[in-house]
């Protein structure tokens, strides 16, 4: 599998505004390749607004916030 094309596609859904991928990007938290995992937490931040560490347990404990990011 190709890291590059890993990463832009986290760049990708984050652009996109896609929230319902928050959960698959959370996975690649764990990715064994520093520069997905670096986009794929760039892309939660941007997607939630929230300031999590890059840590798979975090990102999946989190609770819902406010209704507009539900």
């Amino acid at each position: 599998k190709n890291a590059t094309l890993r990463a832009v596609a986290c760049r990708a859904l984050a652009t996109l505004g896609a929230r319902d991928a928050v959960d698959d990007l959370a996975v690649l938290l764990e990715d064994p390749e520093e520069s997905v995992r670096q986009a794929a937490h760039a892309a939660l931040t941007t997607l939630t607004g929230r300031d999590l560490p890059p840590d798979l347990d975090a990102w999946r404990m989190r609770s819902m916030g406010p209704e507009e990011d539900r």
